[in-house]
């Protein structure tokens, strides 16, 4: 029992040598991990537990205090099954479809495409995860497995029910058998920001909610510092505001150009939820909205977005965008950054992520290749000093 209950057993220390010889004020200086602390980290990171044998002997030789050493043992981690699949998870976490069981709130009304005994949406949202969880070990651990992958596949992973919904020819023997499928090139779909699961998850429950989407977007799709919160909302102006618009897209007309109560956050969080507009709020293609209007998926930036000032028309050039700006990708560094130290990192420009981001730049731009640099970074391991 008391083995079990000892702090060394319960956690995970990160205080560096216990060589370390506090000042007068009982202030440590600032550290750096021992071998056995990064074979803790390492272990954790990847496999989700308590270091493994190989990085305990690792740890043991001191090899884990190199950057060679450390370097070593990534390299085998990631090539383990069970790494692979809690990599993927985290990626599922990035774009929030961890919640997806959280939403089996849809407008029942949305559903009619589907037989009646398919319409029970706790198992659409299981299917719908499934499918995510598919699509993105498929798409970081086949041969190339890079980051930008993300953006530009075409696949998704479909059982008879999601390709009933959506439109997928289906290729399955059993009902609940998963099969890879080509998006129909009508429906416009590309990379994860189309794939049914996410815009299911981060749409309402009858409409597909731009200021959700485009806020998510903004925040950790392409990494941009959050938004300053907003002015007063109860002025006349903000109410006569908030009161335009009969739908998603003529509200969000006045929101960016009605006055500066909401127009600068609005400009920066609205245009990339606006190009996705053609899928609605269960990630449904269409080309008319809740209005029975044509749908419209061009959008205009301002200069002060990361994407610059251009036009964009819809997710196929959005995705393009999004990989010749290098927006993707430096997000992917600063979130799987984040993973690894523990701690959302929500500066984009702070100059540790910034030197990755260089150093990812110059990589095969695959997420071992990311995972690697990350763990080899002097920062991951480095730990201001303090009182303990």
């Amino acid at each position: 029992e008391a083995l079990i209950l000892s702090p060394s057993f319960l956690y995970r220390t990160e205080l560096g040598p216990n060589t370390l010889v506090a000042d007068a004020a009982g202030n440590y200086p600032n550290t750096t991990l021992t071998p056995y602390e990064v074979a803790t980290q390492l272990g954790f990171l990847f496999l989700n537990s308590a270091p493994d044998a190989a990085l305990i002997a690792a740890a043991c030789d001191n090899s884990l205090g190199t950057t060679a050493g450390i370097a070593a043992q990534t390299t085998r981690l990631l090539a383990l099954p069970e790494v692979k699949a809690n990599l993927t998870n985290v990626f599922i976490n990035w774009f929030s479809l961890g919640q997806l069981g959280d939403k089996a709130n849809k407008d029942t009304a949305l559903l009619g495409g589907l037989p009646a005994a398919d319409r029970d949406q706790a198992l659409i949202v299981a299917d719908l995860l499934t499918s995510a969880q598919q699509f993105i070990n498929d798409t970081l651990w086949t041969p190339s497995g890079k980051i930008t992958d993300l953006a530009t596949s075409q696949k998704v992973f479909v059982n008879r029910r999601l390709a009933t919904l959506y439109g997928v020819p289906f290729t399955g023997g059993s009902p609940t058998t998963f099969v890879a499928a080509t998006w129909p090139a009508t429906q416009q779909r590309i990379g994860l920001l189309t794939q049914p699961a996410f815009l299911w998850s981060v749409s309402a429950s009858a409409e597909t909610s731009i200021v959700k989407r485009g806020q998510f977007i903004h925040d950790d799709v392409v990494c941009q510092d959050v938004l300053p919160a907003p002015l007063d909302l109860s002025t006349p102006e903000a109410k006569a505001i908030i009161a335009m618009g009969d739908s998603e897209i003529t509200k969000s007309d006045a929101r960016m150009t009605k006055g500066v109560v909401c127009s600068f956050c609005h400009a920066h969080m609205d245009t990339y939820s606006r190009l996705l507009q053609n899928f609605g709020p269960i990630g449904n293609y269409r080309t008319l909205d809740e209005m029975n209007r044509p749908i419209d998926p061009k959008v205009t930036f301002i200069r002060s977005t990361p994407l610059g000032e251009q036009t964009i028309n819809g997710p196929t050039e959005f995705a393009q965008a999004l990989l010749t700006t290098k927006v993707l990708t430096g997000c992917a560094v600063q979130k799987m950054s984040s993973y690894v130290i523990g701690t959302m990192v929500r500066k984009y420009d702070t100059c540790e992520i910034k030197d990755l981001r260089t150093q990812f730049d110059q990589s095969n731009g695959s997420v071992a290749s990311l995972f690697n640099q990350i763990a080899q970074a002097n920062f991951v391991r480095a730990r201001a000093g303090g009182v303990k």
